[in-house]
């Protein structure tokens, strides 16, 4: 399948560092949706490709010095994997209406709530078509088992001018309940073991500061801590504590096994990650 151009541009035009950003694409002239931005390199991509915004949907907090430093102001509106909340959506489109363009749309991945943000507020604008909207989840790779977002597109309406005039725009860092941050802080994590594993469990070089049993060790401290004070809204389900045990547990074994230098920690990687999609495939 052709890239588009900001496709084109963003994988061959040079940079000083790798840069992390993934899953890029133009969903219409003027907004571009993709993965989290993490690093000096990521930000300096974004302003190469000429971007003046930027609009975060995931949970973690943005990087906003960053942000600013190369010359880009934020808006956070975090959403959830199961549906868009009525206010969420109205957030959402204020924000891609009012931000100054071009504008760049990101969750984690940029896969599944980035693309459903992008759909939705461009849908709000009038820009974007219901249809068109669901088209772009599946050029994104949005995963079909998030029916909520993609009813959420199905929802989508065109808003007028006087309802988003009376919205203010989303703060560059909204807060988060604390489940929400945790599990933010997991993902990056596994995504920095995934770059660590690529280089055989050394820091790479454009990462020096990745060290294993760090980020082993963060999932490992997020998930006990998770456990031992319940904030989300699972708290009393049976299941959901068996899920999160096994995860924990698997997290423990890999640290371990950083810790002594002994052991098969790819193995012990992919148990915890299938730990933690079998959680994810209920209660995500």
């Amino acid at each position: 399948e052709p890239q588009s151009q900001a496709q084109s541009d963003a994988t061959t035009r040079p940079s000083k560092q790798a840069v992390t950003l993934q899953n890029m694409h133009q969903v219409i002239p003027g907004v571009l949706s993709g993965s989290e931005p993490t690093r000096a390199s990521d930000f300096q991509r974004l302003q190469i490709l000429g971007m003046r915004s930027i609009l975060s949907v995931d949970g973690a907090t943005p990087n906003t010095e960053l942000a600013r430093e190369w010359g880009m102001q934020y808006a956070h509106v975090p959403i959830a994997y199961g549906s868009v909340e009525p206010a969420d959506r109205l957030a959402i489109t204020k924000a891609i209406r009012d931000l100054p363009r071009p504008l760049f749309i990101h969750c984690h991945h940029g896969k599944h709530r980035g693309p459903t943000a992008a759909a939705i507020g461009l849908i709000g604008t009038g820009e974007m078509l219901p249809a068109e909207g669901l088209a772009f989840l599946q050029t994104a790779g949005t995963a079909e088992s998030y029916a909520g977002l993609f009813q959420a597109v199905r929802d989508a309406q065109i808003l007028a001018p006087e309802v988003l005039r009376d919205i203010s725009m989303p703060p560059e860092i909204a807060p988060v309940p604390e489940f929400v941050g945790s599990m933010a802080q997991i993902g990056t994590a596994f995504h920095n073991l995934d770059l660590l594993r690529a280089s055989g469990w050394e820091a790479p070089p454009t990462h020096p500061d990745l060290v294993a049993l760090a980020e082993s060790g963060m999932i490992h401290h997020r998930l006990r801590a998770i456990r031992a004070k319940p904030t989300h809204d699972w708290q009393d389900d049976v299941e959901f504590d068996q899920l999160l045990r096994a995860a924990e547990d698997a997290a423990k074994a890999l640290e371990a096994s950083f810790s002594s230098k002994t052991g098969d920690v790819g193995r012990l990687t992919d148990e915890l990650e299938r730990s933690c999609v079998a959680c994810h495939d209920l209660y995500r």
